[in-house]
């Protein structure tokens, strides 16, 4: 099958979907029904889902359900095209419905870089991407099932996963708990060292992020499917992690979580910077030596790192700590 999809198990197949920005993970389940688990975005159905689906002899309309793993462009910007090209039913957490209303949603909300460019004085970041928005997430897919946590979706042929509700990255992030083969797919819940080497992991909720890092690392797993190829310790990105791989990368979501949080917490105690770049430099100096990262020449740290740094900030600040009010710009 090659570069065109990944046999993960004789009834789960990996569809690697390049983009812009990176790669989204689609996964094609093969129970009585068709599942994708994400669709990546506006042109990943055609481009690589249609393509990998021909290969197994099915098309778009074989399709019975879509499980979006969060509200994200780069996992619900093709729901469009399935929702227009097929019959398939479409499930999220109720905590993401609001973002499946289309590309403007995202712009307004917490949980999108969007607001981290904002929070760099970085307007004309916000531009491109409200235009990377409107080219790659399809007009809104409304689901047909709000998921919660514990429910369980019956494919068939033995196919059974448990939904688990580990948000962090958004309010919404799930993970689908296939027990019986040991299989986990977390989409974008675990992140280690983050999605491209120099890069932080991306998460906008500090102490949700952390307790479902903890909570996964309590699973038994033999074969962990990641939303991306993310980055470990060990220095590779596989999307698809096995063994010990796969019990390692929800252990080191949370230490590397944890590093990020002492070191917010040690900046926070020395007192007011005079911007939130300011002090994202400051936590990242911190950081240097466990992790390092590749800086913006513009900006002077890396924009999407900002994220789990605010995260962090939000919790300490409120959770009754020394207070810092670094400026948006």
């Amino acid at each position: 099958m090659g570069e065109l999809m990944e046999q993960v198990h004789p009834q789960v197949f990996r569809v690697p979907a390049p983009f812009a920005n990176g790669v989204a993970e689609i996964y094609v389940l093969l129970g009585k029904q068709v599942a994708l688990i994400d669709t990546g975005v506006l042109g990943s159905i055609p481009q690589y889902v249609e393509p990998a689906l021909a290969a197994l002899n099915l098309r778009l309309s074989d399709v019975d359900l879509v499980i979006n793993t969060h509200a994200h462009p780069d996992h619900i910007g093709g729901n469009e095209v399935v929702k227009r090209l097929g019959i398939a039913k479409f499930a999220v957490h109720a905590a993401d419905v609001p973002l499946t209303t289309g590309p403007e949603a995202f712009l307004g909300c917490r949980h999108d870089v969007s607001e981290l460019f904002r929070l760099a004085g970085r307007e004309d970041l916000v531009v491109e991407r409200r235009a990377f928005l409107l080219a790659n997430v399809g007009s809104g897919v409304p689901p047909d099932r709000q998921l919660q946590d514990g429910e369980e979706l019956d494919l068939g042929r033995g196919v059974l996963l448990r939904v688990l509700h580990t948000p962090g990255h958004t309010p919404g992030s799930i993970s689908l708990y296939w027990e019986r083969e040991g299989t986990l797919f977390t989409g974008d819940s675990l992140q280690g060292r983050g999605v491209r080497p120099g890069w932080m992991p991306l998460y906008f909720y500090a102490a949700d992020y952390m307790r479902s890092a903890a909570r996964l690392s309590e699973m038994s797993v033999r074969t962990l499917c990641l939303g991306h190829g993310y980055q470990t310790g060990a220095g590779y990105n596989l999307p698809v992690r096995r063994a010990q791989d796969a019990q390692r990368m929800p252990r080191e979501s949370l230490e590397v979580a944890k590093l990020i949080d002492a070191a917010v917490a040690e900046t926070l105690a020395e007192g007011e910077r005079e911007s939130f770049v300011a002090f994202a430099k400051a936590v990242l100096a911190r950081l240097q030596y466990d992790m390092p990262v590749t800086l913006d020449r513009a900006l002077g740290v890396p924009p999407h790192s900002l994220a789990s740094i605010h995260a962090h900030y939000i919790l300490k600040s409120q959770g009754g700590g020394p207070q810092c009010q670094p400026r948006r710009k």
